[in-house]
């Protein structure tokens, strides 16, 4: 996402959601991150948790200029995303 392709994060999308309104999203929510804490500068470290059952939650720490944030990524039971979330860290 940090090189703005954010048509390359959709390839495994498998929500609800219409594949073009998901990228949409995700282009939205990576500005207004950015916003709010800068340019991405790394990957510090990710964590994987169980939720709903079946469904796996990846949660990948950054990295900003101003801060970090937390990227919240829901896969379903085949590996598909469903859902993501992008929120700043409280340090």
């Amino acid at each position: 996402m940090s090189a703005g392709q954010f048509d390359s994060a959709i390839v495994a999308y498998q929500g609800t959601m219409r594949a073009s309104a998901f990228e949409e999203q995700l282009r939205s929510q990576w500005q207004g991150l950015q916003k709010q804490v800068g340019n991405f500068q790394r990957q510090l470290g990710v964590r994987a948790e169980l939720l709903r059952g079946t469904d796996r939650v990846g949660v990948v720490t950054c990295q900003f200029a101003g801060g970090r944030a937390e990227i919240v990524v829901v896969f379903n039971r085949n590996g598909g995303i469903i859902d993501v979330s992008m929120t700043p860290s409280v340090q």
